[in-house]
This record gives structure tokens, sequence and C-alpha cells, in this order.
């Protein structure tokens, strides 16, 4: 049974590898506060100092954990920020992303992304050795690369050059402006592997529509993070952890559902699809 809670993770790596952290309800990783709180680990004694930021690249890099199984192509729903995007993007095994939000000032987040990965290939210039130039213009083209200093004459200045790894492109993101009722429609039958999400489900009106476009368009897997909080007016659907769950094994998935106590009243799915 499904428990809710208040708490979060505040905690760090200690230098044995360990993961050390406290659950505390007063002050969310994300905030801009003054806190900091020592712990000492439990597998090596040693005491750490953990403060805001710390504690919320710990708590970061402990969401984006439970996405790293993910290949091919990939819909990131409800893309926000690009939070799941930018992770996924550093995935070699990630060969596609489409990044689906309703709100189109999401758009610039995910160009800045794509920008930046442009900028990341491109920079691989500076590591070419340059007894591997095939000719004059591409000798000297290599060393006036330190002259463009702007983001975008260095992404056009790759591109020129072709430098780019195919399987690292700048079309590795797309960004679809759309509502998620729209998903069975913009996508072919299991043309999408994985289907990724952090704090979405919980705003689907439509949750029927909603597990047969998922079922219609995905061929491998769900990874789901969120959060239910039943009185929570926020909330569009009122679908417990377990009902998720029950929905996707009616579907023919594989579901393991784990509760989270470090996320506030969260949890996790990765539901896979049964061949």
């Amino acid at each position: 049974m499904f428990k809710e809670h208040n708490y979060v993770a505040w905690g760090d790596i200690c230098s044995c590898g360990s993961e050390v952290y406290v659950l505390q309800n007063k002050y969310h990783p994300w905030e801009d506060v003054d806190f900091k709180i020592k712990i000492k680990c439990r597998n090596c004694g040693k005491s750490l100092e953990v403060d805001k930021s710390k504690a919320e690249n710990f708590y970061n890099r402990k969401i984006l954990s439970y996405f790293k199984d993910v290949e091919g192509t990939v819909i990131d729903l409800g893309c926000g920020s690009g939070f799941l995007s930018e992770y996924l993007l550093e995935n070699n095994n990630v060969k596609k992303i489409y990044a689906i939000d309703n709100d189109i000032e999401s758009k610039k987040f995910i160009d800045e992304l794509n920008l930046a990965n442009r900028l990341n290939c491109a920079n691989e210039l500076n590591c070419r050795d340059i007894s591997n130039c095939e000719d004059k213009s591409d000798f000297d083209s290599r060393l006036d690369w330190k002259n463009k200093s702007n983001l975008s004459d260095r992404c056009n200045f790759a591109d020129k050059l072709h430098l780019r790894d195919k399987s690292n492109n700048k079309d590795k993101i797309t960004f679809l402006h759309m509502d998620i009722c729209d998903l069975g429609k913009c996508f072919e039958n299991k043309k999408v592997d994985y289907i990724v999400s952090r704090d979405v489900f919980m705003f689907v009106d439509d949750t029927e529509r909603y597990f047969q476009d998922v079922n219609k368009v995905v061929s491998k897997g769900v990874r789901q993070m969120g959060w239910y909080i039943g009185e929570n007016k926020r909330m569009r659907n009122k679908l417990t952890p377990e009902e998720i769950k029950e929905k996707l094994i009616n579907r023919d998935w594989k579901v393991y559902l784990e509760d989270l106590d470090w996320y506030k009243s969260g949890y996790f799915i990765r539901a896979d699809k049964m061949q």
C-alpha cells in the first residue's frame, strides 16, 4: 500500500562510494537555502558536511539513475526545462529524443540543449591531431578554431566541416509542441522504444487514452517517476501508483513499482513490454 510522505533526501556520496543522506522535510535540495548538515557515513565512519550544492547534485543524480537503461528512440514526456533530455543526450545508446510539452516555453530549453550538443561535438576539434588534416584548407580552418568564440559561430563552423559524430548530432533532440492527448496521433505504431517522464502522469486528464496511446507507440519500456498526494488539487486524475501498475499489467506489461522514501510522496514505475 502506497504511503504519502513529506520527506526528501539531503545527502552526498562519500569518498568510499556509499550514499550518505538523511530524510528531512524542512528544505528541498532545489530551493535556494543556506542550510548545511553533518552526516556520518555508516560504511566508513567519515563525517560529511552537506550544503545545498552537494545536496542538489546528489538528489539530481539519484533521480537520473532511474533512467539510465533506456535506448534507441525515446519520448521525454512533459520535458519542461529538459532535465531528463539533457541526461539522455549524454547516453550514446539513445539515438533520438522527442521532447514533448504543451508549454511552448520549453522549446527554448531544448533549443539550448541542441546548441550545446553541437558545441560539444565541435569541441572535439581541440582534441584532434592536426596531422590528420586532409588538406591545407582544413588545417588552416582548424588553426582558426580559437577565433570562433560565439556559440552559434562555433556550431556553424562544426557543421561546415562535417565533423559531428552522426550518432550524436544536432538533430538528436526534436521538440514537439503538443498535448499528451495527441500522443497516439503523432507517432506510428511501435516506432518509439521508450517513454520517460517525471512528475507528469498526475496531470493526465484522460488516463485510459494515455495507456492506449502508450501501448500503441512504445515497443520496449516505460520509465515513470512521479508523486501521488490524494488531497492535492493540482492532480487531474486520482490513480494511485498501484492502480497505474495494474493498468499496465492488464495491457501485457511486466511492471516493477518502487515507493521512493527519498522523494516527496514519490514512486517509480519500470514497465517492460512482454514479447
